[in-house]
């Protein structure tokens, strides 16, 4: 087993909770190794392949090769080989026996699930950090008298922050600054143009007088140039998909590469931490795996740091803490949260041609905060996004023959769709665990996720879908429901909590160590050097991207830090 030393810190991880963390370090003045299990992609890595065209006028050219990204997985290295299992079901299903799942898993590579994210960069709203104060005695009574059945562990579970929203504010306007959040308070940079169907549908409102606006989402893409880098193209495939222009503000290209032009930061990819040792108070070592285990050139190394940061993701930072006997076992790995989807789809009465754009510029939050009380109880919604499309080459493949050939012709120019996102509640029963008959390639347990969404959740996602569809129809939108039989089957769209988008909590913080995993500054109860900077701190969830929250609150968790380290 080698050795490395001499770094101040260590972080686990360079997405958005690695990266703002040890950005804050590196400016700090302190020497920072921060490891990553995928490669390190670079911008040659991503350049034009595609040169297909179809009806309608889309062409890949100079928009990244659609194919390549798909095929060969430049994002998600080795998730075929990945062990993860999945047992899901929904209130008044029984659960099934875990299956093997490719789901909730993020980019694996330096910047994580920045690079192929679309850039959606929402601050939370103050509600969110108050959830136990606001709600709690409102979804108790609302769960006795319409789901009496429920039991303990399928309840909402909802606590207040231990940081208040106002505490927490100022580092959201220093990530959208940092960052480079188009239409972010906090960043200076004007809003990305609106798509043809957001601008239809936010022209078809004012007309109609009605109170819902639709208003420019904050995006992490460049409306003009930042970090020296230029500003969006508009080429359409951004989400799921790198940016050939580096006009996406992925971490790549932004925090990392201004952290690592200080000389105090190393980056070393192909590199997995299975475990953390401790010795009394303190995090003492990794044990990381570098290099391919199955090609037989990986090595163990053994590596030390006065400060250990952990931001592998939020599945996969409660796999490594559980792995290695870290953090309260009543606790960690319970109350994680994925975000519920739906919505509407409709064909627009104008092309849209939503690929010379960049994707969901427009967003609509006016039901946020609604909550209901009759027979189809929740507490509170979430926003609707103008979806983005996708490229060509993923429509053929969900929709082959003869119908991929319509969908292309009579659907994909003119779609107008508005997507859900929703709140995931957290329960006790939503939670992920080692499964302790298996090893992976690097000799770490795979995981079960269990997870059955709350039934406000899918409730809330219902409400939305009328509401969707209520708009989409005052834009002149031709919904499902009124679309002739031959078209229907290619705009229906479902309430869902099993795709396991936007995963947070597992490792939540609070100033109790007997409800919580980590303390106000993410530091983990009982340790003195190791905190959690990615997604799993959330204790609640909220009704937008989460991205810029864990963005902010791993620059918050930074600047902590390295005041106790003064």
């Amino acid at each position: 087993m080698s050795e490395k030393e001499n770094f101040d810190a260590i972080v686990i991880g360079t997405g958005a909770g690695g990266a703002c963390a040890a950005y804050q370090l590196v400016n700090a003045g302190m020497r920072v190794l921060a490891i990553e299990k995928g490669p390190w992609l670079k911008l040659d890595d991503f350049l034009e392949g595609g040169a297909y065209g179809m009806p309608g006028g889309f062409s890949s050219w100079g928009r990244g090769d659609e194919l390549k990204y798909s095929r060969q997985r430049l994002l998600q290295q080795n998730v075929p080989k990945e062990l993860r299992w999945l047992s899901y079901h929904e209130y008044g299903q029984s659960a099934p026996d875990p299956r093997p799942t490719k789901r909730g898993w993020m980019s694996q590579l330096v910047g994580g699930g920045t690079v192929h994210y679309g850039g959606a960069s929402f601050r939370m709203e103050p509600v969110d950090f108050e959830m136990q104060s606001r709600f709690a005695t409102q979804a108790k009574d609302l769960e006795q008298t319409n789901y009496a059945d429920l039991g303990a562990e399928h309840s909402a579970d909802l606590h207040d922050w231990p940081v208040s929203f106002a505490e927490f504010e100022p580092w959201f306007s220093e990530a959208e600054r940092l960052v480079g959040i188009a239409a972010g308070p906090g960043s200076g940079l004007k809003p990305l143009r609106l798509s043809a169907a957001e601008k239809h549908i936010k022209t078809a409102l004012e007309v109609a007088n009605s109170e819902i606006e639709l208003k420019p989402t904050p995006m992490a893409i460049n409306s003009g140039k930042h970090m020296g880098r230029e500003a969006c193209h508009h080429s359409g495939l951004c989400q799921d998909y790198a940016c050939r222009f580096e006009a996406k503000s992925d971490m790549r290209v932004t925090l990392l590469r201004e952290a690592e032009k200080t000389g105090r930061l190393t980056i070393q990819p192909l590199s997995f931490v299975r475990k953390i040792h401790i010795k009394g108070s303190v995090a003492e070592s990794l044990e990381v795996v570098v290099g391919d285990p199955e090609g037989g050139q990986a090595e163990i190394e053994k590596l030390t740091a006065p400060i250990i940061i952990v931001a592998c993701e939020a599945l996969e930072s409660c796999r490594l803490l559980a792995a290695s006997g870290i953090g309260n076992p009543d606790v960690l790995g319970r109350y994680v949260m994925f975000h519920v989807t739906g919505g509407a789809r409709s064909l627009a009465p104008i092309p849209t041609k939503a690929w010379q754009n960049a994707p969901h510029t427009g967003f609509i939050d006016h039901f946020y905060n609604d909550h209901s009380n009759d027979s189809t109880p929740f507490i509170k919604t979430g926003i609707f996004l103008v979806s983005a499309l996708g490229g060509p080459l993923q429509a053929v493949w969900r929709n082959w023959g003869a119908d991929a050939i319509q969908y292309l012709n009579e659907i994909y120019p003119y779609k107008m769709d508005l997507s859900y996102i929703g709140e995931g509640l957290p329960t006790a029963h939503n939670r992920i665990e080692l499964n302790t008959g298996t090893a992976d390639r690097y000799g770490m347990p795979g995981t079960i996720v269990h997870y059955r969404p709350h039934p406000f959740d899918i409730n809330a996602g219902v409400y939305a879908g009328e509401k969707a569809t209520e708009i989409l129809k005052i834009a002149g939108g031709t919904t499902h429901d009124e679309a002739p039989p031959e078209l229907k089957k290619f705009l229906s769209k479902d309430v869902t909590a099993r795709r396991m988008f936007h995963g947070s909590g597992g490792c939540r913080f609070g100033n109790d160590p007997k409800t919580s995993v980590l303390d106000r500054d993410c530091r983990v109860h009982g340790l003195d050097n190791l905190f959690v900077t990615d997604g799993s701190f959330m204790p609640t969830g909220s009704g937008v991207n989460p991205t810029l929250t864990i963005q902010a609150n791993a620059l918050r968790v930074g600047q902590r830090i390295t005041e106790m380290m003064q």
